[in-house]
């Protein structure tokens, strides 16, 4: 396809007639007439609701009659008199629903006047401001409620402007009443129909309700009628009506009056005992001042003693405080009378005796304790604990509720069948804010009259969206999502009633659930911009998806698609250069879709610019970063190539797939200016998911995940039995005892580790256990495995996942062409990934010295590696290596010539160092060398070297350092010497040379260490051991011939054993020397060992190089499983 440019050009005619300035201008014909000329001003501002604007004045100098017209954005609701010019709206303004065109209540309009001849002209600014909205009160005035309760209704009030409303009452029966800040309305003390306290005695209270927000107000007259109400039969006394033992110090007692009149509390008290009175039956304190002289409690009311420092939930119903209330063991009575004289009404607990943590209530051991207890509908005061108490549910007094159950506190049931039915949501506001992609949103709660329960119900608009729970939790059904609101209005104000219920009582609270937007952390990976979907499909149903895999957002000018016709005008370029939409932004983990202007519904539903001249098929599309002149390819469907590709390209394997298709980039790759890397030549290697034709169920949208390590493992093959599920990996009951798994990762291939080197990878135990598991390493695939080295066991321990690596040990020559993971323990699933087997870099030639022993008052800084020569330092002063950090380097032997290299720097002016060589440490030195002087210069650290000739058969046990330069200091690293082979380990030889095999034997495995044990022959790894339990040969023996092993051609380990009562499965490993310094080591492959007979075992160890080893340790892998071990006998290969 070849898009056409078309050039057109505009003329654009301009005479010239006076000028003006600040948005004024002025035309006409020339001749003797002047033009009129506008005097006004061009801001206007004006009050929400008024109509009136202002005037726009002109005059002209000729005396014509003049004529005004408005023209501009917003002409269609101003007007202005055509020959006053006076200006006005068309419809009263409001400022919380501008009309202009902008939607800010900014009028934009021209004002024109002409003289029939010439006219003048200005732009127009006219501001509405806000006015204050009176509130408005929608609720009805009247109410009518039964007697014996106190809630009344509601006062609904609203405010246009969104101001803070307060409530008040005036009127001849207002103070009997109380309105709250939401609005609740309710009588200060429940009204008796037998007794109306109105004003007119009428049971028809009469109020005003006054709503301000602050500068307008709102009145209503209310109305209250009080019903009678069928009443049940008093109680003859007062009663402890609930008592509460809960966490901390929610505690208290709760007295109820249902006697059918008020009731002063004068002449009662709530004496009490201890657990253990001091006389039994007697109270021991009399608790006369709990409440105050005068207290009284309401007919159907309650009066609620609780301890200072209960919850806030309690206190908030509290009448009195009392810190000395039960602590389940403690009895208290209510009684009537002096202390000297009075009658007990009720009681709970006794003043008999201890009765240990609490009294049985109900059935229900320690019920006084840890409970709540509530007295049962229509029961008085019990004086008989005994019976008050009972024995069951059934016979019993109370209702045994959990800990911390105070639903019932602050009033009582005293008779259900004649109770009032009421019910007032105690929220203040149904206004709340949520944030996408989660569901809670409020908690509604509501109180009702006594012996009533609340129900609650969701009702409304958007209802079918929320769940509420029988405690009045309110929730999303589904986490609601910013971008894809569900609201009726689809624009994330979400509204509905929530309803509270009592019997026939109803509440309802006006919800409005405003959902915000989440800045969503999507992960990314690539650190990309890229194509991540491309559709070429009938008609104009054509694509492209952009994906920014960046931290942050992009500005989209920084961008750019560029393409090429079927067959690029120059090969390598392109030939149209394709803006994105300027000023555009795209977030992180966001998609830009650019769609043909004519594509489906579908695509223009996730359309964010619009594009004629997308690909037919043939025409290669980049995605670029720059500018015209100097860009980067980010990524590309197609190339630029100057040959014609015919109907497509080729991708994945499937021929012109860039036509009559959709592709989908797969989720871990990412750009690339490769078109061939990214087309591919199948299904495996390409970068794409060749989808078919219009399919766009992934417009819109696009997953990054974290693109393979190339380097890394793929343990994708089992066998032997053993099962694996992606990184999910298992040795079950049943396989085989070799099961594993294999890498099938070839580009690893082969692996070399002549120095050593590491395995670290990721694992985790799901099911929250531990478990084992190793890595193997053979020269091939099963049966030509040899040679072959095995990692330690690694313990992997909890479900979170976490980092693990295991050391390999040196493996000379040796090359690998198999991995293999194996998992020691069985029937437990372990994931383990990003397996990825990291070489060691081979030691630096020379033997590393510690050149921190200083002798002659000469300085060191251990943290900086600092050294200096003071003026106050002894002549022969200087630097020693450290005995402490080990001295089996000793002696050198400079046979051939030698070297010192070291790493320095000396930032505060140039020093001289020169090394020595001795005998011996002062004084026995002779045979001595000193080398020549070498001068450190500058800031930066530089790698040093100083030749060290020849020596004959001279040695040397003491390195020494010496400055020439006093007061400066230097800093001095990675000191070694190059000198010949030691027998054991000694410096390092640049030239390489041959070790000679050596140690061995017969060796005693007596030394059992982290809880393994030994008896005579028999070893065990018994439960309770530490993971890494085991043996050892006995370090007590004369080990001389034995140690150090040493097996530069491999060698044999024989061993002569069996399973003592079933197969057990062991391994052997060789340590530099005992725990700590292990490295470098080696440990042999499992081995099987059966029961029944003992026979011999052999074991082939490979090369290990020039590697010693002074310890040789034996490991049993399953737990409690016996082996006999008559002998092992360790022979290195000569």
């Amino acid at each position: 396809m070849k898009k056409l440019s078309v050039a057109f050009l505009t003329l654009v005619l301009v005479s010239a007639c006076g000028g003006g300035s600040g948005g004024s201008s002025s035309g006409g014909a020339g001749g003797g007439n002047s033009a009129p000329l506008i005097t006004s001003g061009n801001t206007f501002s004006v009050t929400e609701g008024n109509t009136s604007i202002g005037t726009v004045s002109a005059t002209d100098s000729d005396g014509d009659s003049l004529t005004f017209s408005l023209s501009g954005d917003d002409a269609g609701v101003v007007s202005i008199g055509s020959t006053s010019g006076v200006l006005t709206f068309n419809a009263a303004p409001d400022f919380e629903s501008p009309a202009d065109a902008n939607g800010d209540n900014v009028y934009n309009v021209t004002a024109r006047v002409g003289d029939g001849s010439a006219f003048d002209a200005r732009d127009l600014v006219i501001t509405v401001v806000n006015d204050n909205d009176g509130p408005v009160i929608s609720s009805s005035g009247s109410y009518t409620v039964t007697e014996n309760v106190t809630v009344i209704g509601s006062v609904d009030a609203t405010d246009a402007d969104g101001d803070t409303l307060t409530y008040s009452l005036t009127g001849d029966d207002a103070n009997l009443m109380t309105v709250s800040s939401a609005g609740a309305l309710a009588f200060v003390a429940a009204p008796d129909y037998e007794s109306p306290a109105d004003a007119g005695a009428d049971n028809v209270y009469n109020a005003t309700v006054t709503v301000s927000d602050g500068t307008s107000d709102a009145s209503q007259a209310l109305t209250v009628t009080v019903t009678d109400l069928e009443e049940a039969v008093p109680a003859g006394e007062i009663f402890i009506s609930e008592y509460a033992e809960g966490s901390s110090n929610n505690k208290y007692l709760e007295i109820a009056n249902n006697t059918g009149a008020s009731v002063s509390l004068d002449g009662y008290a709530l004496p009490s005992v201890s657990n253990d009175p001091t006389t039994v039956g007697e109270y021991e304190f009399w608790n006369g001042d709990i409440w105050d002289a005068g207290s009284t409690i309401a007919d159907n009311d309650v009066f609620v003693v609780c301890h200072g420092s209960a919850s806030d939930a309690i206190a908030a119903n509290c009448d009195a405080t009392h810190n000395f209330l039960s602590n389940g063991d403690d009895g208290y009575k209510l009684v009537k009378g002096t202390e000297e004289s009075f009658t007990v009404i009720d009681v709970v607990g006794d003043f008999q005796g201890d009765p240990g943590s609490g009294w049985e209530v109900c059935g229900v051991a320690n019920g006084t304790q840890n409970h709540t207890l509530v007295k049962k509908e229509g029961v008085e005061g019990n004086t008989d604990w005994t019976a008050s108490r009972g024995t069951s549910a059934e016979d019993c007094d109370w209702i045994v509720k959990d800990i911390d159950d105070n639903a019932d506190l602050g009033q009582h049931c005293w008779d259900s069948t004649f109770a009032a039915e009421s019910v007032v949501i105690n929220n203040t506001s149904g206004v709340v804010s949520v944030a996408e992609n989660s569901t809670a949103v409020a908690t509604v709660s509501a109180t009702a009259s006594a012996c009533g329960s609340v129900a609650y119900s969701l009702a409304g608009t958007d209802s079918a969206l929320f769940t509420v729970s029988s405690a009045g939790v309110v929730e999303f059904a589904a986490a609601p999502d910013y971008e894809t609101p569900g609201d009726a209005n689809s624009d994330n104000v979400y509204e509905f009633n929530a309803v509270a219920t009592n019997g026939s009582a109803t509440d309802s609270l006006a919800m409005v659930v405003t959902v915000t937007d989440v800045d969503e952390d999507i992960p990314t990976f690539s650190g990309q911009v890229y194509i991540s979907e491309y559709a070429e499909g009938t008609s104009n149903n054509k694509y492209l998806e952009i994906f920014n895999g960046t931290s942050g957002t992009i500005n989209l000018d920084d961008y750019a698609m560029a393409n090429a016709s079927n067959g690029a005008d120059t090969a390598g370029a392109y030939d149209y250069w394709n803006p994105f939409t300027a000023g555009a932004t795209l977030g992180k983990g966001q998609v830009w879709v650019v769609c043909h202007p004519s594509a489906d519904d579908v695509i223009k539903a996730e359309c964010d610019q619009e594009f004629t001249y997308l690909s037919n098929g043939d025409d290669g599309f980049a995605i670029v970063q720059g500018t015209e002149a100097s860009y980067t390819v980010l990524d590309r469907v197609g190339d630029w190539g100057a040959d014609d590709p015919g109907d497509g390209w080729a991708v994945c394997g499937v021929a012109d797939a860039t036509k009559d298709n959709t592709l989908v980039k797969k989720s871990d790759k990412y750009g690339t200016d490769d078109w061939s890397v990214s087309a591919g030549t199948n299904a495996d290697d390409c970068y794409w998911t060749v989808a078919g034709l219009e399919v766009w169920d992934g417009v819109g949208s696009h997953t990054e995940t974290e693109a393979a390590d190339p380097n890394a493992a793929a343990f994708t093959e089992a066998f032997g039995g053993a099962t694996v599920d992606g990184t999910t990996f298992t040795f079950p009951t049943g396989a085989e005892g070799w099961a594993g798994f294999a890498n099938m990762n070839t580009a690893l291939y082969p692996i070399t580790m002549p120095n050593g080197g590491t395995v670290t990878f990721t694992a985790a135990v799901p099911d929250g256990g531990s478990a084992e598991v190793y890595f193997r390493f053979e020269r091939l695939p099963y049966p030509d495995v040899e040679p072959s080295v095995n990692s330690a066991n690694v313990t992997i321990t909890g479900a979170e996942e976490a980092t693990y690596t295991v050391d390999i040990a040196a493996q000379g020559e040796n090359t690998f062409s198999s991995f293999l993971l194996y998992v020691v323990t069985r029937d437990v699933p372990v994931v383990v990934k990003n397996v990825v087997v990291t070489q060691t870099a081979a030691e630096p030639a020379g033997v590393l010295m510690d050149m921190s022993g200083t002798f002659g008052n000469v300085g060191y800084n251990a943290e900086t590696n600092g050294f200096t020569f003071p003026s106050s330092a002894e002549s022969w002063g200087g630097w020693a290596h450290n005995a402490d950090s080990g001295t089996d380097m000793y002696p050198f032997a400079f046979t051939a010539d030698g070297k010192v290299k070291f790493k320095a720097s000396a930032p505060n002016g140039d020093v001289v160092v020169r090394f020595r060589f001795e005998k011996n440490p002062y004084p026995d030195t002779e045979p001595s060398f000193n080398t020549a002087t070498v001068t450190v210069t500058g800031a930066t650290e530089a790698e040093y070297e100083i030749a060290v000739p020849a020596q004959g058969e001279n040695t040397f046990s003491s390195f020494l350092m010496y400055f020439d330069t006093r007061d400066v200091e230097a800093y001095i690293t990675d000191v070694r010497v190059v000198a010949d082979a030691a027998d054991d380990s000694g410096g390092g030889d640049d030239s390489g040379g041959g070790t000679a095999a050596s140690g061995g034997g017969t060796l005693s495995m007596i030394e059992a260490f982290g809880g393994a044990t030994v008896d005579g022959t028999t070893y065990t790894f018994p439960t309770g051991a530490e993971a890494w339990a085991g043996f050892a040969h006995d370090p007590n023996a004369d080990n001389s011939a034995i140690y150090p092993i040493v097996m530069p051609n491999g060698g044999t380990i024989v061993a002569n054993m069996n399973g003592a009562s079933s197969d057990v499965t062991i391994f052997f490993k060789f340590e530099k020397d005992a725990y700590p310094n292990t490295t470098p080591d080696y440990q042999t492959a499992n081995i099987t060992v059966t029961a029944g007979a003992a026979s011999d075992y052999t074991i082939e160890v490979p090369s290990q190089g020039e590697n010693t080893f002074r310890n040789f340790l034996m490991y049993i892998v399953e737990r409690d499983t016996p082996l006999v071990l008559n002998s092992v006998v360790v022979t290195p290969t000569q």
